[in-house]
């Protein structure tokens, strides 16, 4: 069955009765993440897959930089690939690794992770510094707002990336409050001033966090 929102249409199964509560947040939630990046009339495709072995295969198949040792990782519950999203109902959510005890709105956060990459990716689809796409998903979804969270990681897992996602978020909150929106668009769209940057505001973050 298909459902089209503001920036959504949604495709997902008969069966799926939690659809009319997440399009009633993803419908009010959306609009935050449009405006971050000043853009109008965007619209995405979004699978939610009733079956988790169905959606391994699509990464399989169109994610491959995913893989390790040419297999998805156990965690992995939703993908943006060509600015389309991909992700699970619930039930499948929850069999991913550590999602075990997750909830419906851990899902719509999820979604909402997704859609900001795949906004980030209408602005440019080059790949980016795990830090800046990834910070700016965690931050726009709210998945880490009010967790206790600790900075500890190094240099190199800010570029290319890192199983703790909590550091994205803390680096890029940091950066955010302290230059502010205009700065972090010139960041996406400017891949040497993200290079150059990148390392003293690395330092910078290790320095507040510690004070």
């Amino acid at each position: 069955m298909i459902k089209e929102l503001s920036h959504f249409i949604i495709d997902f199964d008969d069966n799926n009765k939690d659809v009319v509560y997440i399009c009633s947040q993803l419908k009010n939630k959306s609009n935050e993440i449009t405006n971050f990046f000043d853009l109008k009339n965007v619209k995405v495709n979004v699978k939610i897959f009733d079956d988790l072995d169905e959606f391994r295969n699509l990464i399989k198949k169109h994610a491959r930089h995913l893989l390790e040792n040419g297999s998805v990782p156990l965690w992995i519950c939703g993908v943006s690939i060509n600015s389309n999203i991909y992700t699970l109902t619930l039930s499948e959510y929850q069999r991913t690794k550590s999602h075990q005890n997750d909830t419906l709105d851990d899902l719509i956060k999820l979604i909402m992770h997704e859609f900001t990459h795949a906004c980030f990716q209408k602005i440019n689809n080059q790949r980016s510094y795990a830090w800046l796409s990834e910070g700016l998903a965690t931050t726009l979804s709210h998945q880490y707002d009010n967790k206790n969270c600790s900075f500890d990681a190094t240099l190199e897992d800010i570029i290319d990336g890192t199983p703790n996602y909590a550091n994205y978020y803390l680096m890029f909150k940091y950066v955010l409050s302290t230059y502010g929106k205009e700065y972090i668009l010139k960041l996406i769209n400017n891949k040497e001033l993200l290079e150059n940057e990148t390392p003293k505001l690395y330092n910078e973050t290790i320095n507040h966090y510690r004070s």
